[in-house]
């Protein structure tokens, strides 16, 4: 008995210590110049107060009661092309690279079927004009008999911006990260936006893109910072999902789903 009343005792001790840590740790915490954007630094970790922009998309509901507002959603489909040749693989001078492999047509095969089991009546099926995007796209169309393929040179791969951390070696001066920064900024504009009052029915999109434009639309959308993009890496022939709600909230439902793949056709780069 004496034994569990002084267990006891320092249990209750040992609380209490700890809930006198937190109250420190808190009143010293420096809130002074907290604004809608901006970090504190509690025991060591960064800590970031983001307030959302409703606002991102230039749309605001005009209506201030809830009851006039559109309840219509966008799902936004997001698939990654398939495994494809790159130069290290093949010599120089062969026509294959830039192509998918088998391996990358099986992928698209998978996600095709995947696509129409989901029973989804797509809206708008758009897809990179690069080789690989394109080819994955069109292998996947045939599962999607009833959605219109649109070919769109802004999803062409690139580089989104300057990522942070980045790979040895890399200039943040080299003129691609701007150019292709305007591009894509340019494709997430036309393509990310929540539904409009006319829009009667949720709307189901699909577009066939890169890995590196889809790691930034994700960041983008959900307003993380863009500069991570280059620490998200989702499969090849892999399905992204967002849903843009239409007060300006933002969902990711799924990020790189490739449960329709075997382990052995998962492939990264």
């Amino acid at each position: 008995m004496h034994v569990s009343r002084y267990y006891t005792l320092v249990l209750l001790g040992l609380n209490a210590a700890f809930l006198v840590w937190i109250w420190n740790n808190l009143m010293s915490t420096d809130v002074s110049n907290l604004t809608d954007r901006s970090s504190v630094r509690i025991s060591g970790e960064q800590i970031t107060n983001t307030t959302w922009n409703f606002n991102w998309d230039g749309h605001p509901q005009v209506s201030t009661s809830q009851h006039d507002l559109p309840k219509r959603w966008k799902y936004i489909y997001l698939i990654r092309h398939g495994h494809y040749f790159k130069v290290n693989d093949l010599k120089s001078s062969d026509p294959r690279i830039g192509h998918l492999s088998a391996l990358g047509e099986q992928q698209a095969q998978l996600v095709g079927q995947r696509l129409r089991d989901l029973n989804i009546t797509f809206h708008r099926f758009v897809t990179s004009t690069s080789t690989r995007a394109s080819e994955t796209a069109h292998i996947i169309k045939p599962y999607l008999p009833h959605a219109r393929l649109e070919e769109d040179d802004l999803l062409r791969e690139g580089w989104p911006m300057f990522p942070n951390p980045a790979q040895q070696g890399w200039d943040p001066e080299d003129p691609a990260f701007h150019k292709d920064k305007k591009r894509l900024d340019e494709a997430f504009t036309k393509y990310f936006f929540r539904a409009q009052p006319s829009q009667h029915i949720d709307s189901n999109e699909l577009i066939v893109a890169h890995g590196n434009i889809i790691s930034f639309f994700v960041l983008k959308a959900l307003q993380l910072p863009q500069e991570r993009w280059l620490k998200i890496a989702v499969q090849q022939a892999s399905i992204t999902m967002l849903v843009v709600f239409h007060d300006g909230n933002v969902d990711l439902r799924i990020l790189g789903d490739v449960g329709h793949l075997a382990i052995s056709q998962w492939t990264v780069q």
